[in-house]
């Protein structure tokens, strides 16, 4: 099999289990303060790009991991009453 095919295979398994692979432009300073902050990142690995990439999953992991009800301003303005 082909390295295209190969990269195809897996893409229609990801879209196939609703999954995603996302590019995303951060400030890789902040964000390696906050994983640091959060505890997701050793000390010793914030040079570590593949270490950084876990850290960043593995937060996206725990903010879907909670539940998450929209609050809208007609809510808000029904508990001011």
């Amino acid at each position: 099999m082909t390295s295209a095919a190969t990269r195809m295979k897996r893409l229609r398994r990801r879209r196939a289990s609703g999954r995603t692979v996302l590019l995303v432009e951060v400030d890789e300073v902040d964000l390696v303060e906050k994983l640091l902050a959060l505890e997701l990142l050793a000390p010793d690995r914030t040079e570590d790009r593949g270490a950084i990439a876990r850290a960043t999953a593995a937060l996206l992991k725990m903010i879907q991991a909670v539940d998450v009800y929209p609050v809208t301003r007609h809510d808000m303005d029904r508990e001011n009453l």
